[in-house]
């Protein structure tokens, strides 16, 4: 029965504990789901008014001081039911520990009151064994004192006062266990009434939020309507002083604009003075080394027209020769040709001559030497009109060489005479022109064409249609490029030279025009070969269209 009770006591500990920690568990997931909800309505009211982070912030003080508060209220109702369980706890195990002890003495006492009870029935009148039995009883009762020799009545009270002390603490366990479940049912209804405490403070913060987040909704559209009307008025403001300060800007502008243009005006017909007096002077200087080179070109030209006719001369005289030579050769050809028939007449006659000398002399022995050195003596003179001729012909070809050399010379000379002649032909090179072309393109390259005709033009090639000068002969040539454009935009012009030796464009300079009505220039020298061309390509990097007037001039200068 005992430990019934005891199992008994311990369930409803297990139980009690399960349900503490169950409801605790609750009320931390319910706290948990309402901060969160809490914690989201703000996040979603913050979104929806982000520039007021300040209200945003004091939301979340409120909320983490709820939390904090509730925490501390929980934790301490927690602690002190706990700590009301385990004194419990801690007085029913001491209990249950005196009740056991208790009930061991009473087993043993009962059990020596029956061995009494035994031995005085069967009348044995051994003193010794009921001394001794005795002596146990009271050695084992922690109540009396050892030496004490109590009779049989005092035991069977003694007894009779141990049970009634098992039922006094088996009532008090009952009351115990009794006033347990009222702490319990107790504790149930606290922690009810903390749970509507808690959903009672719940709506009062919800409430307290809801009316502070209308609040704080409030004075945030007020601000912001605030706001809104001190902005709108600073926008007026600023717009006005803009463009107050436009139109003075604009004044100030256009004052300096007509202050800049009189100065510019005045600097263009100063540069254009200083130009037509440069170009005056290279005009001078152009005509006085053209004159220059006439003269030495005509000197040049005289002297290789003496030469020509010198050579002319010598070629006539080495022609004539040639011919007289031809005419000899034939001559001598012809005589050769006789001299060769009268030879072989003559050799035939001598043979006949030798063959009737022979035939005479056969009977003249003596005569025959001197007839011998006769023939010989006649034969002198025909060997050396053979080397004669041969001599001749040596000649005759060793002229034709030297007419050979002659007339590669004659060559070589009839090139320069032919530059010199083109050269002298052509004259001053040069040309002028001007044009006028919309640009709407944005950063591309395109070729400027459709000139005017130009105002000057000499010994040169340029395609007003096509904008490409061609280079008639060699030289060194000066190239200016002039631009001007109808208002504020950047504009930019590019001189390009096509070497066609070497198949390639090169760009030579460039003119930036930024400014409306103020003209931009650029001059440079270029080496050219006959057959080179320039042209002149613009770019524009601004995006509103713009009308540009440019000009492109080149002159030869040496």
């Amino acid at each position: 029965m005992m430990s019934a009770r005891t199992d008994l006591n311990q369930k409803i500990i297990s139980v009690n504990l399960d349900m503490m920690e169950e409801q605790r568990h609750h009320m931390h997931q319910a706290l948990d789901e309402y901060v969160d909800k809490v914690i989201s309505a703000g996040r979603q009211w913050t979104r929806s008014v982000d520039r007021n982070q300040s209200t945003f912030l004091q939301v979340h003080i409120i909320i983490n001081k709820a939390m904090a508060f509730l925490s501390l209220k929980l934790d301490e109702m927690e602690r002190e039911h706990f700590s009301c369980l385990l004194r419990e706890t801690d007085c029913i195990a001491e209990d249950e520990f005196t009740r056991q002890q208790k009930h061991v003495e009473m087993v043993s006492v009962v059990d020596d009151v029956s061995r009494c009870k035994t031995l005085t029935s069967q009348g044995d009148s051994s003193g010794e064994d009921s001394a001794d039995i005795l002596n146990n009883f009271t050695c084992r009762d922690r109540n009396l004192e050892c030496g004490q020799q109590p009779r049989y009545g005092d035991l069977y009270n003694q007894l009779q006062n141990v049970l009634a002390k098992q039922d006094g603490y088996d009532q008090q366990m009952n009351m115990k266990i009794h006033d347990l479940k009222e702490e319990m049912e107790s504790l149930k209804s606290d922690v009810d009434q903390i749970k509507t405490d808690l959903s009672n403070k719940i709506d009062e913060i919800n409430a307290e939020m809801t009316g502070k987040v209308d609040e704080i909704k409030t004075e945030i559209l007020e601000l912001v309507d605030e706001s809104n009307i001190d902005l709108s008025n600073k926008v007026d403001k600023i717009n006005t002083d803009l463009s107050a300060k436009v139109d003075q800007i604009n004044t100030d502008m256009s004052g300096r604009i007509d202050e800049i243009n009189a100065d510019l005006s005045g600097k263009i017909d100063e540069v254009n003075l200083e130009l037509s007096e440069k170009v005056d002077e290279i005009n001078t200087d152009l005509t006085e080394k053209y004159d220059q080179i006439d003269t030495e070109l005509s000197d040049k030209i005289e002297q290789i027209n003496a030469d020509l006719s010198r050579r002319s001369d010598q070629i006539n005289v080495v022609s004539q020769t040639l011919t007289n030579n031809e005419l000899e050769k034939a001559a001598l050809t012809h005589k050769i040709v006789a001299l060769e028939n009268h030879l072989n007449t003559i050799e035939k006659d001598m043979h006949d001559n030798i063959r009737q000398v022979e035939q005479q002399l056969d009977g003249m022995g003596t005569n025959y030497t001197v007839v011998r050195e006769l023939f010989i003596n006649r034969l002198a003179p025909l060997e050396k009109l053979r080397d004669i001729l041969n001599g001749r012909a040596t000649s005759q070809s060793e002229n034709v060489r030297q007419l050979q050399a002659v007339m590669t010379e004659l060559k070589d000379l009839s090139g320069v005479v032919e530059t010199c002649v083109r050269k002298l032909e052509v004259g001053v090179v040069g040309f002028k022109a001007e044009t006028k072309c919309l640009i709407n393109s944005l950063n591309e390259r395109q070729s400027v064409s459709s000139y005017q005709s130009p105002r000057l033009m000499s010994g040169c090639q340029f395609d007003s249609s096509t904008g490409k000068f061609t280079a008639a002969v060699d030289g060194i040539y000066l190239a200016y490029i002039n631009l001007r454009i109808n208002r504020n935009s950047v504009v930019t012009i590019y001189l390009m030279h096509r070497d066609k030796s070497r198949d390639c464009t090169m760009e030579i300079c460039l003119a930036r025009a930024e400014i409306k009505h103020f003209p931009v220039f650029n001059t440079d020298m270029v080496e050219m070969k006959a057959g080179d061309e320039l042209f002149i390509i613009i770019t524009k990097t601004s995006p509103d269209p713009c009308l540009c007037d440019i000009q492109f001039s080149c002159l030869k200068i040496g």
